[in-house]
Protein backbone atom coordinates (compact mmCIF):
# COMPACT_ATOMS: atom_id res chain seq x y z
CA UNK A 1 0.00 0.00 0.00
CA UNK A 2 1.18 3.42 -0.83
CA UNK A 3 0.07 4.69 2.86
CA UNK A 4 3.61 3.51 4.44
CA UNK A 5 1.96 1.06 6.47
CA UNK A 6 1.26 -2.74 7.09
CA UNK A 7 3.34 -5.70 5.28
CA UNK A 8 5.38 -4.53 2.32
CA UNK A 9 4.12 -6.61 -0.41
CA UNK A 10 7.28 -7.57 -1.88
CA UNK A 11 10.47 -6.93 0.77
CA UNK A 12 14.41 -5.45 -0.23
CA UNK A 13 16.34 -8.16 -2.37
CA UNK A 14 19.53 -7.03 0.00
CA UNK A 15 19.78 -4.70 3.55
CA UNK A 16 23.15 -3.93 4.70
CA UNK A 17 23.61 -2.60 7.76
CA UNK A 18 26.24 -1.77 10.21
CA UNK A 19 26.25 -1.79 14.06
CA UNK A 20 27.43 1.49 16.00
CA UNK A 21 29.14 1.44 19.71
CA UNK A 22 25.99 2.04 21.08
CA UNK A 23 24.04 -1.35 19.95
CA UNK A 24 22.32 1.48 16.62
CA UNK A 25 21.91 -0.30 13.94
CA UNK A 26 20.26 2.00 10.58
CA UNK A 27 18.97 4.60 13.04
CA UNK A 28 17.44 2.76 15.48
CA UNK A 29 18.68 3.95 18.40
CA UNK A 30 18.47 2.15 22.32
CA UNK A 31 15.14 3.64 23.86
CA UNK A 32 13.32 5.10 21.38
CA UNK A 33 10.26 4.13 19.59
CA UNK A 34 11.12 2.73 15.83
CA UNK A 35 13.30 -0.13 17.74
CA UNK A 36 9.33 -1.46 18.79
CA UNK A 37 7.80 -0.17 15.81
CA UNK A 38 5.27 -2.84 14.39
CA UNK A 39 3.53 -1.23 11.21
CA UNK A 40 5.51 1.68 10.16
CA UNK A 41 7.74 0.93 7.46
CA UNK A 42 9.99 4.62 8.00
CA UNK A 43 9.61 6.91 10.86
CA UNK A 44 11.66 10.41 11.36
CA UNK A 45 12.94 10.90 14.80
CA UNK A 46 14.78 12.87 16.90
CA UNK A 47 17.63 11.18 18.13
CA UNK A 48 19.47 12.88 21.00
CA UNK A 49 22.72 11.42 21.25
CA UNK A 50 23.88 12.83 17.89
CA UNK A 51 21.80 16.21 18.48
CA UNK A 52 19.44 15.71 15.49
CA UNK A 53 16.59 14.05 13.28
CA UNK A 54 16.91 11.05 11.80
CA UNK A 55 14.89 9.10 9.10
CA UNK A 56 15.25 5.54 9.44
CA UNK A 57 13.90 2.20 7.91
CA UNK A 58 11.99 0.57 11.06
CA UNK A 59 12.36 -3.54 11.57
CA UNK A 60 8.94 -3.91 9.44
CA UNK A 61 10.77 -3.37 6.56
CA UNK A 62 14.27 -4.58 7.41
CA UNK A 63 13.02 -8.01 8.52
CA UNK A 64 10.60 -8.63 5.24
CA UNK A 65 14.05 -8.62 3.25
CA UNK A 66 15.53 -11.89 1.40
CA UNK A 67 18.24 -10.94 2.81
CA UNK A 68 20.24 -8.87 5.76
CA UNK A 69 23.60 -8.54 6.46
CA UNK A 70 25.34 -6.53 9.02
CA UNK A 71 28.92 -5.43 8.26
CA UNK A 72 30.78 -5.13 11.47
CA UNK A 73 35.10 -4.09 11.40
CA UNK A 74 37.58 -2.96 14.09
CA UNK A 75 38.16 -4.30 17.59
CA UNK A 76 36.04 -1.46 19.28
CA UNK A 77 32.94 -3.13 18.18
CA UNK A 78 33.96 -6.53 20.00
CA UNK A 79 32.43 -5.90 23.22
CA UNK A 80 29.01 -4.14 21.26
CA UNK A 81 29.26 -7.19 19.10
CA UNK A 82 29.10 -10.09 21.86
CA UNK A 83 26.74 -8.46 23.30
CA UNK A 84 24.40 -8.25 20.32
CA UNK A 85 25.35 -12.04 19.77
CA UNK A 86 25.97 -13.23 22.21
CA UNK A 87 23.80 -11.78 25.08
CA UNK A 88 20.52 -11.33 26.76
CA UNK A 89 18.04 -10.47 23.98
CA UNK A 90 17.21 -6.55 25.23
CA UNK A 91 16.75 -4.88 21.38
CA UNK A 92 15.60 -1.56 23.33
CA UNK A 93 18.86 -1.64 25.06
CA UNK A 94 20.61 -3.52 21.72
CA UNK A 95 18.82 -2.59 18.88
CA UNK A 96 20.80 -4.49 16.50
CA UNK A 97 19.12 -7.70 18.31
CA UNK A 98 15.64 -6.70 16.95
CA UNK A 99 16.84 -7.65 13.18
CA UNK A 100 15.42 -11.56 12.69
CA UNK A 101 14.32 -11.57 9.00
CA UNK A 102 10.91 -13.16 9.06
CA UNK A 103 11.40 -15.13 5.83
CA UNK A 104 15.09 -14.25 4.31
CA UNK A 105 18.34 -15.12 6.19
CA UNK A 106 20.92 -12.95 8.02
CA UNK A 107 24.46 -12.52 7.64
CA UNK A 108 27.26 -11.67 9.94
CA UNK A 109 30.49 -10.13 7.97
CA UNK A 110 33.16 -9.51 10.33
CA UNK A 111 37.04 -9.20 10.88
CA UNK A 112 39.00 -10.68 13.10
CA UNK A 113 39.16 -7.62 15.56
CA UNK A 114 34.85 -7.32 15.25
CA UNK A 115 34.79 -11.16 16.25
CA UNK A 116 37.67 -11.30 18.74
CA UNK A 117 35.16 -11.75 22.06
CA UNK A 118 32.87 -13.99 20.40
CA UNK A 119 32.71 -17.25 22.15
CA UNK A 120 30.91 -19.17 19.49
CA UNK A 121 32.90 -18.45 16.46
Amino acid sequence: GRSGEGEPAKGFDFVLLGIGDNGHTASLFPGLAAVLEQSRWVLAQYVEVVGMWRLTLTPVVINAARNVAFLVAGSDKADVLSRIIEGPQKPIVLPAQIVKPTHGDLYWMLDQGAAARLQHR
